[in-house]
């Protein structure tokens, strides 16, 4: 009796240890995969796989195509994109070049997006895109919105180059659009900010827009200022092509439930 007793206790011993093994064995497997695809996708092999592979999954042919330039960087933290192409059954109608990406994957961990860079040398829109049916009218009035800070850094958002073709607004203009999203004060806050400015030989306009979220209140302060001068864009589009330059300025603040604006 006393052997079988020795013997029932010591049975656990060699299968955990094979438990033991078996687990480091399938991590050691797994983390052989991650270092293999990690490799893999710095060549130029497999980034020219990454390439095709979402350019197929994020088109809908014949009704949107999207084509991916070529893909460079080191990734995930540095993703340079040659051109970013966005077609319909008629052809291209939007094309963005020398995109660049660079962020910081491991705060994914903390449930946030940081961005430290956010980029493309030039944007260019030759048409609108063919309609893709006709969608229900929305109701009047102001949409049920709850104001909520995204979990989003972003250092810096540019685009030094913005060119709308006279096919879109029924005037060509070349516009700069830089902007950036920080944390507030209170930790889940964000405040964001975009600057505009026009670029041609147009009469000016710039554009500030400053927002500020607040999730703890579900607040959102908002602050807009416009400047156009006599006989620009905007001018003719709202029909007041006679009241010498344009200014305006939109400001408000409050929970989504209350938000009040003004404008001058």
């Amino acid at each position: 009796q006393r052997l079988r007793a020795e013997a029932a206790h010591a049975e656990p011993g060699p299968i955990l240890r094979r438990i033991a093994w078996g687990v480091g064995l399938l991590v050691t497997a797994l983390l052989l995969v991650l270092v293999a695809s990690f490799v893999l996708i710095q060549t130029e092999t497999g980034k020219e796989w990454l390439r095709t592979r979402l350019s197929d999954l994020l088109s809908s042919p014949p009704d949107r195509r999207i084509e991916l330039g070529r893909i460079e960087g080191t990734l995930p933290w540095g993703v340079n994109l040659e051109s970013l192409t966005l077609a319909d059954s008629e052809g291209p109608w939007l094309l963005v070049s020398r995109i660049e990406l660079r962020w910081s994957p491991w705060e994914l961990l903390r449930g946030e997006i940081r961005i430290e860079e956010l980029s493309a040398a030039s944007v260019e829109m030759m048409r609108r895109p063919l309609s893709q049916g006709k969608e229900p009218a929305a109701e009047a009035g102001i949409p049920d919105v709850t104001f909520r800070a995204p979990p989003l850094t972003m250092d810096l958002f540019s685009i030094p180059s913005v060119s709308i073709s006279e096919k879109v607004l029924g005037h060509a203009i070349a516009l700069e659009i830089m902007g950036f999203i920080q944390p507030t004060l209170e930790a889940t806050g964000r405040s964001l900010a975009l600057q505009l400015k026009r670029l041609d030989e147009g009469p000016e306009l710039r554009a500030h827009l400053d927002v500020q979220f607040q999730s703890s209140s579900a607040s959102m302060k908002l602050d807009l200022e416009v400047f156009e001068a006599a006989g620009g864009m905007l001018s003719q589009m709202t029909g007041l092509k006679d009241t010498g330059a344009l200014q305006l300025r939109i400001n408000g603040a409050g929970p989504s439930s209350e938000w009040k604006g003004s404008v001058y």
